[in-house]
């Protein structure tokens, strides 16, 4: 996003929420709903970073310092404020809008820092944990951003990048990019590939000590269609419906994959890496049956809305 995008998302979600949604038909309760289910998705991340923490060299005294690159409006600040003891936070964020914010709320063990994290006035190796949760698909060059993570990054710290899964875009948008395709519409998503995030650890020398795929979050315009009398119901069949992909084959196409890197090599943090990361990849094909509805459903709405579609357009040329 550009800054002045920034400005105006902020300003429209104090209350933080996708008041985009509301552009695509979406209720204001609808709406609240998609961001209350997205908002879960933080608890695996901050499973994460709790877990994370264990990795940091603790042998000097103090509290961890912990960097937070595009925090918005410091929701996972305060969220691990509570979850951590004795750290420090540091939040940067380009938009002013949401600094603002932060200001309002911080407390004496957090500072906020409006601009470029390159700008960002602290001493290089000043971190003990990085983080940043959907930035770097919004970013020009996601390495660059990388990069000054580890020049800010202690030489025992660790980084924590969650970005949204190129190949989430692929399995559960297929219908309706098949449809665009075929109606000779560009076909634009918001993620970055893998490949290109391996990459980037590898030329900053970065080991990935530790990698998952996990959330299950269906397109935007899927919650427009669900009545709000049965938001809660529906919400808690796609929990169920996303916790039993995760089992199965379909695990790799899951919306977010989280990296956790740190300059210290595998070999080196190998038995402590087991010992606090517990990797859940059992497969099993029966769970993937609790999610054939929703593949049902999809494509037939899919469809259907390019039928609506067609038949508006030759309506138009006939008229």
């Amino acid at each position: 996003m550009s800054d002045d995008n920034m400005e105006r998302y902020y300003a429209a979600n104090t209350a933080h929420y996708d008041t985009g949604l509301m552009r695509i038909g979406c209720t204001e309760k609808q709406a609240l709903a998609y961001a209350a289910y997205f908002r879960k998705f933080r608890s695996v991340y901050y499973q994460k970073i709790e877990q994370a923490s264990q990795l940091l060299d603790r042998s000097s005294e103090g509290p961890i310092r912990i960097l937070d690159v595009g925090c918005g409006l410091g929701e996972d600040i305060h969220a691990l404020d509570q979850m951590l003891s004795q750290a420090e936070f540091v939040g940067v964020e380009i938009s002013s809008t949401a600094v603002e914010i932060c200001e309002r709320s911080k407390s004496d063990n957090m500072k906020f820092f409006c601009g470029e994290l390159s700008n960002l006035p602290e001493p290089p190796q000043s971190f003990d944990l990085i983080i940043n949760f959907c930035v770097l698909e919004h970013v020009s060059s996601p390495i660059d951003i990388l990069q000054h993570c580890e020049h800010f990054l202690k030489k025992q710290g660790v980084i924590i990048s969650v970005v949204p899964n190129h190949l989430y875009s692929w399995s559960w948008h297929l219908p309706q990019y098949l449809v665009m395709k075929l109606l000779g519409k560009d076909v634009l998503t918001h993620s970055v590939r893998t490949r290109i995030m391996q990459m980037a650890f590898q030329q900053l020398d970065l080991h990935v000590l530790h990698y998952d795929v996990f959330g299950f979050r269906p397109p935007q315009p899927f919650f427009c269609q669900i009545p709000e009398r049965l938001l809660a119901g529906t919400l808690k069949n796609m929990e169920a419906i996303g916790e039993a992909l995760s089992h199965t084959f379909f695990r790799p196409y899951l919306y977010l994959e989280l990296f956790v890197c740190s300059k210290r090599s595998m070999s080196d943090m190998k038995t402590l890496r087991r010992e606090v990361f517990v990797d859940s990849n059992d497969i099993s094909a029966a769970w993937g049956l609790l999610a054939v509805p929703y593949f049902v459903y999809w494509w037939i709405m899919t469809i259907l809305s390019a039928a609506k579609r067609a038949f508006r357009g030759i309506s138009k040329g006939h008229g």
